[in-house]
């Protein structure tokens, strides 16, 4: 199974022995399908509402069998607008 995490953060759900860790960034992550029925039981209020659908276009979850159709949906989905700032590194002066 595909599941492709929109914006910029990766997100780790923590299951029984291992954690599930999705790459944002529209990241192809591969997922196997145990450990999403998991994170469903375990997370389902928190992933259900946001999984991309008909009623739902600008969600952060993108789940598909296979990579092509998750591919199809990803550019069909309407545009995320990532409430999360990138963290900007900024560069150490010397204090004068």
């Amino acid at each position: 199974m595909i599941v492709i995490k929109r914006g910029m953060n990766g997100l780790d759900f923590p299951l029984k022995g291992k954690v599930l860790s999705l790459k944002g960034e529209g990241f192809l992550n591969q997922v196997d399908e145990k450990d999403w029925e998991e994170a469903l039981a375990l997370f389902g209020d928190f992933i259900k509402k946001r999984i991309v659908s008909d009623s739902n276009p600008s969600g952060v979850f993108i789940v598909r069998q296979d990579q092509k159709s998750a591919v199809q949906e990803s550019k069909e989905a309407e545009p995320f607008e990532d409430k999360a700032a990138p963290v900007k590194a900024k560069k150490k002066g010397k204090k004068k």
